[in-house]
């Protein structure tokens, strides 16, 4: 077989094991009744593509992958009032939840879930979110390289008992509902003014270098 076709046969392969791949994703929004915004084969520039119902459908240039857009994913994307029960169905009807960031991240979802969620769901949080000194009391910790562990987390959060599933939840819902924005917001200048101290105790010469510093 030519260099031609075998780089053809593994685009097609690819190229299926991406659409069964994303089909999960769509299928599943869909059960959940999360509105689906795009369903793209590829990334980059659109090819080919149509808008059926409330989707875009859509081939794009660089066939490396795939994804699957759903309402309510960036959150610098308004979400009308009307929308706004499809945007979270999800969140609102999960059972478990798994955050696993490897590196400090993903902490709006490891909050947003338990202050919307009704079905008590469990949250499985990694240990290196910055969201888990928070919520460690409430949360089955994980590291996230860990696959043995996270299997082993996500089976005991799916046999919890009612009774601490609820428990759990109230108590998170509690904790995330406790600081507001604004607490968010102090806090983050508190530990930079904190820094700025460490760092002006630790180098004296060269604060005192940038005060004596002229001003242009």
């Amino acid at each position: 077989m030519s260099g031609f076709l075998w780089a053809l046969a593994v685009l097609v392969l690819l190229g299926v094991l991406i659409l069964v791949h994303e089909l999960g994703h769509f299928i599943f929004a869909r059960l959940f009744d999360v509105k689906v915004l795009r369903f793209s084969l590829g990334f980059g520039p659109r090819v080919f593509g149509f808008t059926h119902r409330e989707t875009e459908y859509r081939l794009s240039l660089v066939p490396l992958g795939g994804y699957v857009r759903l309402l309510g994913e960036d959150p610098g994307e308004p979400i009308p009032p009307i929308d706004r029960p499809r945007a979270l169905a999800a969140m609102r009807r999960y059972d478990v939840l798994i955050v696993n960031p490897i590196i400090d991240g993903m902490n709006l979802v490891a909050k947003e879930g338990p202050a919307v969620n009704e079905r008590h769901g469990v949250l499985v949080l990694s240990r290196t979110a910055g969201a888990f000194e928070q919520l460690a009391e409430v949360a089955l910790p994980i590291t996230p390289t860990d696959i043995d562990e996270t299997a082993t987390e996500l089976y005991e959060a799916l046999r919890m008992s009612s009774r601490e599933r609820a428990q759990r939840a109230e108590r998170a819902r509690a904790i995330v509902e406790a600081e507001t924005p604004v607490d968010w917001a102090l806090a983050q200048l508190r530990d930079a003014v904190e820094l700025r101290r460490a760092s002006t105790r630790s180098h004296p010469q060269r604060a005192e270098r940038v005060q004596a510093a002229p001003v242009a």
